[in-house]
């Protein structure tokens, strides 16, 4: 993982412009910019594709009484069927369109039920213990002073989480196009090259499917293999 400086002195290169010492405390209102750009950029990237870097593990300790539970503060999107409690075969509904199935009715059933409800999860009828599901973080930055992924840069240390060569010329192409130079059609397009090659390898998005097997005509019995 590069860090926002060492980007940033990358699109400062492709400018042939001489690299500061420092952008995120600069008083500069260019090098403002260039932060608002980068951060800009990082946005647009991370909700243009599901990129599997981000798609992260987490888990819910479920206590007997309590059915709301807050959401990791990166949390973009619930990852559906990845929800299970521990030791349990049995997934927990969660449905599309955040609602529960005859929600009066649900403590009498035997179905696991969960729903988003803005910053937690709702979920009934689920034993006590952990629960283990995914979720999309629209976080792509490591904060160089607390270690946690966070949605913006604040300091020249923090780390990109994603491809570096990708939010360079991110940044390249927006910092041509607002200076009004000649060549920002051409950055945009080697950016939405390199964007569009990016997401044909970012292979850990795709789903993976179920193949299909030929099923034997006749059942293999005892007499089969004693030949009668």
């Amino acid at each position: 993982m590069a860090t926002l400086k060492q980007i940033l002195d990358d699109v400062m290169d492709m400018a042939k412009t001489t690299r500061p010492a420092k952008y995120a405390s600069n008083t500069s209102d260019d090098y403002r910019r260039l932060i608002r750009w980068a951060n800009m950029a990082a946005k647009d990237i991370v909700s243009s594709h599901k990129w599997s870097k981000l798609k992260t593990r987490a888990t819910i300790t479920v206590v007997s009484g309590t059915t709301t539970y807050d959401l990791p503060s990166d949390f973009d999107y619930y990852i559906s069927d990845t929800m299970y409690p521990e030791s349990s075969l049995r997934g927990i509904n969660m449905p599309a369109n955040d609602q529960m199935i005859a929600l009066s009715d649900v403590e009498n059933t035997l179905i696991y039920q969960g729903r988003i409800l803005g910053d937690q999860i709702e979920l009934q009828n689920v034993p006590s213990g952990d629960i283990k599901y995914m979720y999309q973080s629209n976080a792509p930055v490591v904060d160089s002073q607390s270690k946690n992924n966070v949605k913006k840069f604040t300091y020249d240390a923090d780390e990109w989480r994603l491809d570096d060569e990708l939010l360079t010329r991110a940044i390249f192409y927006r910092y041509r196009q607002a200076l009004g130079y000649a060549d920002a059609a051409s950055a945009m397009q080697d950016y939405n090259s390199y964007y569009r090659k990016m997401i044909r390898n970012d292979v850990g998005s795709r789903i993976i499917g179920t193949p299909s097997f030929t099923p034997l005509k006749e059942p293999i019995t005892k007499d089969s293999y004693a030949g009668g």
